[in-house]
């Protein structure tokens, strides 16, 4: 017979052992049931809402698919600025579950931007989570770059048909024309309406391209008697310059806002720079350190003859505000058209 007491009046060992370990589990199964109750909560907070909306997108290949949705997505992986900021806008930041990727903005601003918005949610830093670790977090829905869907590369989670296999909706931030690179402001904003329509905020998300259309109105409206000003936009890689084109979202704009141009070819030399002497010249910085990139250009011997330099007029640009830019592109055309006319 099971004894509580020993012959001494202590409680027996075997007891005291039993008690403490019943103990243990009730308190460890409320604190697992706490948990899982704190983290349903958190996620699940608000049911899926039946929605029948069709958007067109692309998959791996570049090929244009519609991706269809019969409730709005849950579980999101938010890739890259673009992305996190338009649903953050819509309300809808605590349906992520997992985002990556760079914050490129104005260093003024940065470090708030990142206090209210990435220390957040769940950010897994710049260069990605692997597919093994997308799949177990079980998204349902992911919006990233061509980059994120690629065959490989630090950014892949795998191809789209991998992840539709899995009823898995992958939107791709991607603007292409014959099957080439062709980025403009109306496909900027028809990012924001696509993903204005999956998540139900069509109105706000047409308000906000309505805003920026009126802002592009009013700087040409107050601009219309200026001179025509001359834009050259560079990329430097090194010894490669790049030089954007109108078929790139940045040459768009400055088109947009009625200067003109400069025709180059995508690689130009220093002596196409100086040829072309424009009276503005507008520099993409990827990095924070790449602001410094602005003084090394202007005391370069080679281009002190340039009219842009000797003006003054050369100015940085964030390749998050000509690349992707999303919500952002608001801040790229008062940018540009600060250089333009200020």
């Amino acid at each position: 017979m099971f004894k509580l007491f020993s012959n001494d009046g202590l409680p027996n060992k075997p007891f005291v052992f039993f008690v403490s370990a019943l103990v243990g589990v009730v308190i460890i199964g409320e604190i697992i049931y706490c948990g899982f109750k704190f983290d349903t909560g958190e996620l699940f907070h608000r049911k899926p809402q039946p929605i029948d909306v069709s958007v067109k997108n692309y998959n791996t290949d570049r090929r244009e698919v519609i991706l269809n949705f019969e409730r709005t997505p849950e579980r999101i992986i938010a890739y890259h600025q673009n992305n996190i900021e338009i649903l953050d806008k819509f309300g809808e930041r605590d349906r992520i579950i997992a985002s990556v990727g760079r914050f490129i903005i104005p260093h003024d601003v940065k470090q708030q931007e990142i206090d209210r918005l990435i220390n957040k949610i769940p950010y897994y830093g710049q260069n990605g989570i692997d597919k093994e670790t997308a799949r177990y977090l079980n998204p349902d829905f992911i919006m990233g770059w061509p980059s994120s869907f690629g065959k490989r590369g630090v950014w892949s989670l795998g191809d789209t048909d991998y992840w539709l296999k899995r009823n898995v909706n992958c939107y791709m931030s991607l603007q292409q024309k014959d099957g080439k690179l062709y980025e403009t402001m109306d496909g900027e904003y028809q990012y924001i309406l696509d993903i204005g329509k999956i998540f139900k905020k069509d109105a706000e998300a047409m308000q906000i391209v309505s805003d920026i259309k009126s802002d592009v109105n009013k700087i040409l409206s107050d601009n219309q008697h200026r001179k025509q000003q001359k834009v050259l936009i560079l990329d430097f890689y090194g010894n490669t310059i790049s030089s954007y084109g109108e078929n790139r979202l940045a040459g768009n704009i400055v088109q947009a806002l009625g200067a003109s141009l400069i025709k180059t070819n995508s690689k130009i030399g220093k002596e196409d720079i100086l040829l072309a002497d424009p009276d503005v010249i507008f520099l993409i910085y990827k990095t924070d350190a790449d602001l410094a990139f602005k003084n090394t250009f202007m005391q370069n011997e080679e281009f002190r003859s340039l009219k842009a330099i000797r003006k003054g007029r050369v100015y940085m640009i964030p390749i998050s505000y000509i690349y992707n830019s999303g919500l952002r592109l608001s801040d790229t055309i008062h940018l540009i058209a600060a250089g333009l006319y200020n």
